[in-house]
């Protein structure tokens, strides 16, 4: 899968082509389009349109990204942005692309983990994640022509590695090599150790030290760190990201509800509203239950009919611990 993705805008028009090799992501180019501010606004726009028409010809991607303007104070820039908007996506439709769109923060979401990261944090994700030898620094350019991308770092490419970057980690499977009761464990994995997070209650099911286990990860950046979270099940993985996108959750508090609740559980407690099974996780409160119940429902899709079985009061996991969570509803104050 090629994929062209472009940061709208009549000034300066960013874009970014991504190639998809199996699981292993490589970049191709990227760079900026510009329009001159003193140029009317009619010749601005043709122009900017026959640079995305000949960056698409010759690039010749097979889908297009175009970043949705979800949230703009300045109504001059809004439109600017709404109108180069419109030219890509007419572009990418008349070449017979399959078009997406996609708001910042949902960008910021898949690639950095979080949702609000910075510039920098999502920079340096990007240049982990396509093994660019330093950050992208896509060079301003008035004509279409795709500027490279910095020179990948590691072996460089040959027989039975044809330009292939790092492969974002999804999951471990090796050996258990250290177990803490506070989530942290260590997987070793051909002789390299991963230092993961994980629910307190995952622990135990791990096995013994030297068991053989498999964690589905999420890799979270931070500025002044790359952490990994693992879990036992891809639904809890799924949860989990949908809790760190809501607004106002972290990965403690994330990984803190899924030691209370299994996703099931989290999902019936949302299709039915149930506020008092949010509350049993420590730190949350009933507002701000109610307003995770609110998040929830569009970022869990509500597949709740299909995988929650009958509806009713959800069940909270059991905790392996002798009295970790006092039996009956226990809101704590809001966090």
């Amino acid at each position: 899968m090629f994929v062209l993705g472009i940061d709208p805008g009549l000034t300066r028009c960013g874009y970014g082509a991504v190639v998809r090799e199996g699981s292993v992501l490589r970049a191709v180019s990227a760079g900026v389009l510009t329009t001159s501010p003193t140029t009317a606004l009619p010749e601005r726009l043709a122009e900017l349109q026959a640079c995305l028409r000949a960056l698409m010809a010759e690039l010749g991607p097979g889908a297009v990204a175009v970043e949705r303007v979800f949230f703009q104070v300045n109504a001059r820039t809004a439109m600017s942005v709404g109108q180069a908007s419109g030219l890509a996506l007419a572009e990418a439709a008349a070449r017979g692309c399959a078009v997406a769109q996609y708001t910042a923060n949902e960008v910021k979401q898949a690639v950095a983990g979080y949702g609000a990261a910075s510039k920098d944090q999502v920079q340096r994700m990007v240049q982990a994640q396509l093994g660019l030898a330093t950050p992208p620094a896509p060079r301003r350019r008035r004509c279409p022509g795709p500027g490279p991308l910095p020179p990948r770092h590691g072996p460089p490419a040959g027989p039975g590695r044809p330009g292939r970057g790092p492969i974002v980690i999804g999951s471990l499977r090796g050996s258990l090599r250290e177990a803490g009761l506070d989530g942290a464990v260590v997987v070793e994995v051909g002789g390299v150790g991963y230092r993961v997070l994980v629910p307190p209650v995952t622990v135990p099911a791990l096995g013994e030290i030297g068991a053989d286990v498999l964690l589905h990860t999420h890799l979270a950046v931070r500025e002044d760190a790359l952490t990994l979270y693992g879990f036992a099940r891809r639904e809890e993985r799924t949860c989990f990201e949908a809790l760190i996108g809501a607004h106002g959750v972290g990965p403690a508090l994330a990984l803190a509800v899924l030691s209370v609740h299994t996703p099931d559980a989290l999902r019936r407690a949302v299709a039915d509203d149930d506020v008092g099974s949010l509350c049993l996780v420590p730190g949350v409160g009933r507002k701000t239950a109610a307003r995770l119940l609110i998040e929830l429902k569009d970022r869990l899709g509500l597949a709740v009919a299909a995988s929650a079985g009958p509806t009713g009061t959800s069940t909270p996991r059991r905790s392996t611990t002798a009295g970790r969570h006092p039996p009956g509803p226990r809101c704590a104050r809001p966090w």
